[in-house]
């Protein structure tokens, strides 16, 4: 092959494709703990806090951590914030995702919204169960901060009540 048919074949070549963008969002919703302002200034410095939306199809159930899933006859008030790419990074490390927590992304008031659910919770033995006392007052502490209903967050606590540890 010549020097001249080599250069020809690159310039004819076709552009090097890149890959499609991973998903992102300027909106996280949070239900647990991230919910606690103080909490989500250390985890997230330039996390800004916008407000609530209710989330329709998903309700909180507590597997030691606060964690929600689909349930087509529930609602769950959430605290939204707006957040950076360099947030999503800090969060991504915090929920363990990709292992304990997947992303998920929602529309609400805001648009669309990130989201992280606990990943193969049936495969992982990630049942439910109650949160401690502790972890429970931060969840009901950021739900005062956006003056969040607290029934959701009591029935998923009862919903647990129950359960019988082995």
């Amino acid at each position: 092959m010549s020097n001249k048919s080599f250069l020809e074949f690159l310039e004819t070549k076709p552009p090097k494709r890149r890959a499609a963008p991973i998903q992102s969002a300027d909106y996280y919703i949070a239900y647990g703990s991230n919910l606690n302002l103080e909490q989500m200034k250390y985890r997230c410095p330039n996390a800004i806090a916008v407000g609530k939306a209710t989330v329709e199809g998903w309700k909180l159930v507590f597997r030691f951590y606060a964690d929600i899933e689909r349930s087509e006859d529930s609602n769950i008030e959430v605290g939204i914030f707006k957040i950076t790419a360099d947030c999503e990074r800090r969060l991504d490390r915090y929920e363990g995702f990709p292992t304990l927590y997947k992303k998920e992304y929602i529309e609400t008031d805001f648009g669309t919204a990130l989201v992280y659910t606990m990943t193969d919770v049936e495969d992982n033995g990630r049942d439910y169960g109650a949160p401690t006392e502790e972890y429970f007052q931060t969840v009901r502490d950021g739900h005062a901060d956006f003056n969040l209903d607290t029934g959701n967050l009591f029935e998923a606590l009862e919903e647990v009540a129950e359960v019988e540890y082995i």
